[in-house]
């Protein structure tokens, strides 16, 4: 026992994160990684693609806005052609600033050669387009300040142009500042549809690369998707492993608790010291002051009345523990009982026990499952007491709850000592001290199995059950192993009178009736077994009476045979009928009218009336010979006891059937 370690805690064990689980983590995250590496990708492209759009619509409006300027019609009353001018200078601006943003190679560069070579070749022609259009726009400025421009745009600048430049109206600064204008016109028209093709290739090589990069952001999802579930599940499996571990570390911890303190008071144990369990139990967190005023408490919960489920003993222990503070510990005693170390408190403001004010916690969480708890209390002791004899000493007392019953409280006498401890004064209310008689004291009645039997055979259940209840609690002053051998000397001898009746009354009990009288030496206590012993002779009595009535019956139904196949006899008697049974008179007598409420005499006499009056209605013999055949011996006797039981004379009852019969209609045809 001692050589065991406590288990520690499993801190170290969450820092070895399983290699499988950090390889899916690592996945995971790389995953994610270029996932958002690829959306951040695309999104730089939607904005290359968009530059390159906007770009390519902005040269198209430089485009179309200079024709405007050059070839078309402006109208110089209302100043639109210097709104026209401004608007062309402001759109070349922004063209130059939206081509500059497209123009980044870092951003290009992911795009390869082709894109970057268009987007090179756009501002390369951008480059000879802007110095000339810049000139053109200055030169139309000058134009319009020096009012040539009023002369050259009156209906279009290019032919109003050439038809002055024939007619000689135009010196030769005017044909140079005109000519300005011209080469941007040749520049725009040689550069516009090479612009073009280069930005319409960059937005479908940007488009392209976006769905390409979709389509790779797609594979990486389903992908994470598999690692991310590949990851929940091995975490999953992780935790629930350390949540398995932890859970058997304290398991461990528990049972370990448990074996030091049962080492404690083991009584079958090996004595010695225990400062080594005792500093064992200070590890594992118990703060019990061994050296100082304890108590002990044993718990046991009864076996329900009816048919249940019991509350085991680990159930039991947990509602311990729910009322247990620090200063409490609990651990099992053997299969079904429970024992709590506690310390010994001050009274409470009531003058309360705090040790029976625990117990009487347990007992009522017990009560509220249903169950039924029984507890024995020691007195104070210390370090100076033997506490494997104390605890032999406890088991002893716990002993007599089989003759206090269900929901004992047992109080250990402090006046008897344990070995090694001082007696205690005064000795608690509330519960029944260890007491009784030594084994040898007790001598078993003489004749008690004998009357019992005999009233059992007699069918006189109740005196039976009387007896033995008598028998229970004349043991139940002694020592428990008393009670219980004379609860299995009741039982066996249940038995042997039971298979006795039923030798003698020729009938036999049920099987489960045979097995709960088996059961009466292994139940809970003594009120139980005398319990048991009266709802089984209640049954003996119930088979016994019904079995009894069948007979009666049926020796009943034979007498009445009898009867009435020798009606005709004058000697038919009792006797004759009781000889014909091979009972005695008295038997039948009694046992025949118990059951027809009528003497064997009267039922003959009865049957003999009943026939004579059956052969005055139906023949024409006289009453002599009436009298003769129904075993009557003279006329008198039959006068007699037909006008007894009929209020008239046999002559009378012939003379009235007769006049009844000749009546004509229904009182005639009834008959």
């Amino acid at each position: 026992m001692h050589g065991k370690s406590i288990p520690r805690s499993n801190g170290d064990l969450i820092e070895k994160i399983p290699v499988p689980l950090a390889i899916a983590a690592a996945l995971c995250a790389a995953l994610i990684a270029a996932a958002a590496l690829t959306v951040s990708g695309i999104l730089r492209l939607e904005r290359m693609e968009k530059d390159a759009l906007v770009a390519l619509t902005r040269w198209q409006a430089i485009d179309s806005l200079t024709n405007d300027v050059l070839l078309k019609r402006a109208s110089l009353a209302d100043g639109g052609y210097s709104e026209l001018l401004g608007d062309w200078e402001r759109r070349t601006l922004d063209f130059s600033l939206t081509l500059a943003r497209l123009n980044d190679e870092r951003r290009l560069r992911p795009l390869g050669g082709d894109v970057i070579s268009d987007v090179a070749g756009a501002v390369g022609l951008w480059i000879r387009a802007e110095g000339r259009l810049r000139n053109a726009q200055q030169a139309i400025r000058r134009m319009t300040r020096s009012g040539l421009a009023s002369r050259v745009m009156v209906n279009g600048f290019l032919p109003t142009f050439y038809q002055m430049r024939l007619e000689g109206l135009l010196s030769e600064r005017e044909i140079i500042e005109i000519r300005e204008v011209l080469y941007a016109l040749d520049i725009l028209d040689a550069t516009t549809t090479q612009f073009d093709l280069r930005l319409r290739s960059v937005v479908d090589h940007v488009s392209r690369e976006a769905d390409v990069r979709i389509s790779r952001v797609a594979v990486i999802s389903t992908v994470m998707a598999f690692g991310l579930a590949a990851l929940a599940g091995l975490g999953f499996w992780y935790f629930r492993r350390l949540r398995a571990v932890e859970r058997n570390r304290r398991s461990e911890k528990e049972r370990l608790r448990r074996d030091y303190l049962f080492e404690l008071f083991d009584p079958d144990g090996e004595g010695g010291s225990s400062v080594q369990a005792e500093t064992a139990l200070r590890e594992l967190g118990v703060v019990l002051p061994f050296g100082n005023a304890l108590r002990l408490l044993l718990l046991r919960v009864d076996r329900p009345d009816a048919a249940g489920e019991r509350m085991s003993a680990e159930r039991l222990r947990e509602l311990a523990d729910e009322e247990a503070g620090p200063s409490r510990a609990t651990f099992p005693i053997g299969a079904d009982m429970v024992a709590v170390l506690l310390a010994q408190e001050p009274a409470g403001a009531a003058g309360t026990e705090p040790a029976l004010a625990f117990a009487e916690a347990v007992r009522r969480a017990c009560s509220g499952r249903g169950a039924t708890l029984s507890f024995a209390l020691s007195p104070v002791f210390d370090a100076s007491t033997d506490r494997r004899a104390m605890m032999r000493r406890m088991t002893e007392a716990f002993s007599r709850r089989y003759a206090l019953g269900r929901g004992a409280s047992i109080i250990v006498d402090p006046a008897e000592p344990f070995p090694g401890a001082a007696p205690q004064e005064g000795a608690p209310a509330g519960g029944a001290p260890i007491g009784g008689a030594p084994v040898g004291a007790y001598e078993y009645p003489g004749r008690a199995d004998e009357l019992i039997e005999k009233r059992i055979l007699e069918g006189k259940m109740e005196e039976a059950k009387l007896q033995i209840d008598a028998l229970i609690r004349g043991a139940s002053a002694y020592q428990p192993t008393v009670l219980r051998s004379v609860v299995a000397r009741i039982s066996a001898n249940l038995f042997a009178s039971v298979e006795k009746l039923e030798r003698a009354a020729g009938f036999a009990l049920p099987s489960a009736s045979i097995e709960r009288l088996a059961e009466i030496v292994s139940l809970d206590t003594a009120q139980a077994a005398r319990d048991r012993f009266a709802s089984i002779l209640d049954e003996i009595g119930c088979l016994l009476e019904r079995h009894r009535s069948g007979r009666v019956a049926d020796l009943a139904a034979r007498t009445d045979a009898i009867i009435a196949s020798r009606l005709a006899e004058p000697n038919l008697s009792l006797e004759l009928v009781a000889g014909c049974l091979s009972l005695s008179a008295s038997y039948l007598g009694r046992t025949y009218r118990k059951h027809a409420g009528i003497s064997v005499s009267e039922r003959i006499n009865e049957k003999r009336l009943e026939a004579a009056r059956t052969l005055l209605a139906g023949t024409d013999l006289t009453v002599d010979a009436i009298a003769s055949s129904v075993g009557i011996s003279n006329t008198g006797s039959l006068y007699r006891l037909f006008k007894g039981r009929y209020g008239i004379t046999p002559a009378e009852y012939r003379e009235k059937e007769r006049a009844d019969a000749s009546l004509p209609g229904p009182a005639g045809s009834s008959r």
